[in-house]
């Protein structure tokens, strides 16, 4: 070591191995892939990276929802938990397959929503329940489309009237 004193020590030794680092570039990538590789499994690597993803999701979902409305515009729902996006079109799946939505979708729908433009005249939210009453029951909002209990029995009847 050339320097006894401390700071002058620490400065020296950074300089060298920037230029070490500069000079053996295979080299170095080399042991970082080997250190990396050590503690990849590890379940300490596993909890971090889990914790990051979660917060992550939860911080772009909370921005995309506060942005949109947090609230369903079919009924009004506005617990955090229960609330998702709904393309207006009923265009989802062809929306997903584009490159554009495979560009910028990491995290999925609030990912990509986060990363792009806003988009009234597309998006909405929806609560879990409106969206899938939506999807599988054409129900719109402002029309009370819900059928009653008396209706769906009649429906579910055998055929030509028989039970």
């Amino acid at each position: 070591m050339p320097y006894k004193d401390l700071d002058k020590r620490k400065e020296y030794h950074a300089q060298y191995i920037k230029k070490w680092d500069k000079e053996n570039v295979e080299k170095r990538r080399l042991y970082t892939r080997r250190h990396d590789a050590k503690r990849e499994g590890t379940p300490e690597r596993k909890a971090m990276h889990s914790s990051v993803a979660y917060r992550r999701h939860h911080r772009t979902k909370l921005g995309v929802l506060k942005q949109y409305g947090m609230k369903c515009v079919y009924c009004g729902e506005d617990h955090y938990e229960f609330l998702c996006i709904d393309h207006i079109n009923d265009d989802g799946r062809a929306h997903r397959d584009t490159p554009e939505y495979k560009k910028y979708a990491r995290g999925g729908m609030f990912g990509y929503l986060s990363k792009t433009e806003y988009r009234p005249d597309l998006y909405q939210v929806l609560c879990h329940n409106c969206n899938a009453a939506k999807q599988y029951y054409g129900i719109k909002p402002g029309g009370n489309k819900f059928k009653s209990i008396e209706e769906w029995e009649r429906l579910s009847g055998k055929r030509n009237g028989k039970k």
